[in-house]
């Protein structure tokens, strides 16, 4: 007996299709030739976004120290590249780390409506593979753009609120189904074997918010687990073992029902095909929690409309959506990087008195600067009920900045810049990426890298990756 059913049949038979044999027949009937031309840009984009971040990554103390770690025991191994260093080690640990570091600067994209950092997963894992493969540009273009729709409409089914508010992280259960989708693709594994890659990503979905409790750095690793384990669970399918088709949906284990209490079967297929959600992808500006850039792109306007200086400053509110403030309200004073990027006060307050937002922001000796602590004790992070049932569609705040003389000045974000209602461009894509990555590499071979991703339809991968060592 089938415990639960999509509305599809195969065949006209009483054999109903579960949600990942749709997906799996949706990914079949778009080769590259079939995808609608802004869709190829928006991925090129994506990859160019993803990458800005990806690359900077490797200077990070801890990633430099797990690179140094996992190379220890695979010293005759050179496959692949680890991307920003001139190093190379086996697939499955290159996936691992490329991943990991594409979710290291907190610069990558997000969707709303999903809660997931798609790109963080599957950029890694599509260039990664596709460098030892030896694929075509437009295989690479295919798969990512591909991986990214599945696993978003994973995400938007799975009910992101529910999801979160259970402590699941949305980017490692939902984002592994990204790399799973792109790896089938480009082992070129058939239908059948695509629906079990799929089952077997579901099984490994994994990614727990309980780093958030003491600020562990290990929220960047969910992404390279998932960018490595997608990847294993195509070649494990390509091996001959099978994964459960009904892993979304099944009564006893399936997925959705396992880990959210508001989750949408049909969400998942709605508009397939007509409607692709990587255009609904939002780019982030600031290095920090996508929750913590509504208050920070306040503070920024009524900068812009005015002087403020802080000493002059009696008291801030934010109110927020409900997961806003569950991740980013509750930190006053950050012991750590890791919590001060997921910290309201303090971002608010640092953006009052350095006037931007950067990686600068977030270096040790800032967040224990004692003035701008003195200031984030004044912030006070409300949850709002009617901000909570606007979300996940819109990821709003209201700020409300109280002087010493009692002026009051108010500020509502609807979504912040980088939304994709409010979108950055090609031009905000270069100097993020030199921002991120230009103490690494040249301004030139950033624009090489940007030029390659732009015209990697004519490329070979391995083109634009010879490009990633430094």
């Amino acid at each position: 007996m089938h415990l639960c059913f999509s509305a599809s049949m195969k065949n006209g038979s009483d054999f109903f299709m579960s949600i990942t044999e749709e997906l799996a027949k949706f990914a079949f009937a778009h080769p590259y030739s079939q995808l609608p031309a802004q869709v190829v840009q928006n991925t090129k984009e994506c990859i160019i976004d993803t990458l800005s971040g990806a690359l900077a990554a490797a200077s990070y103390p801890d990633v430099s120290g797990i690179i140094k770690s996992l190379l220890a025991f695979e010293k005759d191994q050179t496959t692949s590249l680890v991307w920003g260093t001139n190093k190379r080690t086996s697939l499955q640990t290159a996936l691992l780390l490329n991943g990991t570091m594409g979710h290291t600067t907190e610069m990558d994209d997000v969707h709303k409506l999903a809660k997931t950092h798609v790109g963080a997963i599957v950029v890694p894992a599509s260039l990664t593979l596709g460098e030892y493969l030896g694929a075509t540009g437009t295989e690479v273009l295919r798969a990512v753009a591909l991986g990214y729709e599945i696993a978003l409409r994973i995400g938007i089914g799975i009910g992101a609120s529910s999801h979160r508010l259970m402590g699941w992280h949305a980017t490692g259960t939902c984002g592994i189904f990204a790399s799973a989708a792109a790896a089938a693709l480009l082992l070129q594994l058939d239908e059948a074997k695509f629906v079990s890659a799929l089952g077997l990503a579901g099984t490994q979905a994994s990614g727990l918010w309980a780093f958030a409790a003491d600020g562990a750095s290990c929220k960047k690793f969910h992404a390279g687990k998932a960018a490595h384990g997608g990847v294993l669970a195509a070649l494990l399918t390509k091996g001959g073992m099978t994964g459960p088709r009904f892993v979304l949906e099944a009564a006893d284990g399936g997925l959705y029902k396992a880990s959210s209490k508001e989750y949408d079967y049909a969400a998942v297929t709605k508009d397939l095909g007509n409607v692709w959600e990587i255009m609904n992808i939002d780019r982030k500006p600031f290095p920090c929690c996508r929750s913590t850039h509504p208050a920070i792109d306040a503070v920024m306007q009524l900068q812009g409309e005015m002087v403020l200086r802080p000493e002059d400053i009696s008291h801030i509110e934010v109110e927020t959506y409900e997961v806003g403030y569950k991740q980013c309200g509750l930190c006053v004073t950050p012991r750590n990087i890791s919590e001060a990027q997921f910290s309201i006060p303090y971002t608010v307050a640092v953006t009052l008195y350095d006037h931007v937002m950067g990686l600068a922001q977030f270096s040790a000796r800032r967040i224990q600067n004692p003035q701008v602590l003195e200031l984030a004790s004044k912030v006070k992070v409300i949850s709002s009920d009617e901000l909570t049932a606007a979300y996940p569609q819109n990821w709003g705040c209201r700020l409300t900045l109280t002087l010493q003389d009692g002026k009051k000045y108010h500020k509502y974000i609807v979504n912040a810049k980088g939304d994709h209602d409010v979108p950055l461009t090609l031009n905000d894509l270069r100097a993020k990426f030199i921002s991120l990555s230009g103490s690494r590499f040249s301004a030139n071979e950033i624009g090489n890298i940007i030029d390659d991703v732009l015209d990697l339809e004519n490329k070979q991968i391995g083109e634009l990756t010879g490009r990633f060592s430094c």
